[in-house]
C-alpha cells in the first residue's frame, strides 16, 4: 500500500468514518494528550498466528504494528492530530486489508464467507466508532478501547482467518508454508 511508513489517510475515507456532522482535526498545533489509561504493554508478532497465506500474514502483520503504533500515540501522549492521522489510517488499513480477505473468500467460494464478512463488518463498526468517539471527544480514546481492537484481531486470525487457510489448502487453492 502506497505510503505505508507515513501515515497518510484517504480524504474519502476521512468523510465516510466522520459522519452525523463531525469534523476532524485540522490545527496542527494542538496540545499533547496526556496519558488516559493505565499502561498496557505493546503486543509484538507472534508467528503461531500466521495463516501460511504471505498477502494476509503481511497485511495481519502491519495491522498489529498500526494499532501498537495507536497505543503508542495515546501512551506517549502525543498530539491529537497525531492520535487522529494514526487511527484515520489504521481505520482505512483495516477495510483495505477486509477487502482483500473477502475478494479471496468469493473467488473461493469459501463456506462460511457470510459468517466471517459478519465479523469484518462488526469490527469496521467498531473502528468507525473509534473514529467518531475521537472525533467528538478526543480524550475519550482509551487503551481499552485500542486493547479491544488488538485482541479482536488477535483473536479473529487465530479462528477464522486459519480456518480459512486450512480451507484454502484443502480446496488445492495454496499451499501453505
Amino acid at each position: 500500500m502506497a505510503g505505508y511508513g507515513r501515515i497518510s489517510p484517504d480524504p474519502r475515507i476521512r468523510r465516510n468514518l466522520c459522519q452525523m456532522g463531525a469534523q476532524p482535526l485540522s490545527q496542527p498545533d494542538r496540545p499533547r494528550v496526556a496519558n488516559r489509561s493505565p499502561a498496557m504493554t505493546r503486543i509484538q508478532w507472534d508467528a503461531a498466528w500466521e495463516t501460511g497465506i504471505p498477502t494476509i500474514d503481511k497485511q495481519h502483520k502491519q495491522l498489529v504494528d498500526h494499532v501498537g503504533r495507536l497505543l503508542d500515540a495515546i501512551m506517549d501522549g502525543q498530539t491529537e492530530i497525531d492520535i487522529e492521522n494514526s487511527l484515520f489510517f489504521l481505520a482505512q488499513y483495516t477495510d483495505f486489508h477486509f477487502r482483500d480477505e473477502e475478494e479471496i473468500m468469493a473467488e473461493t467460494r469459501y463456506p462460511a464467507l457470510a459468517e466471517h464478512r459478519a465479523r469484518h463488518t462488526e469490527m469496521r463498526e467498531h473502528v468507525a466508532g473509534m473514529v467518531r468517539t475521537h472525533v467528538r471527544e478526543p480524550q475519550a480514546l482509551t487503551v481499552e478501547l485500542v486493547r479491544y481492537m488488538h485482541d479482536w484481531i488477535i483473536n479473529h486470525v487465530g479462528t477464522m482467518d486459519k480456518a480459512l487457510a486450512a480451507y484454502l489448502k484443502q480446496q488445492g487453492h495454496i499451499t501453505l508454508q
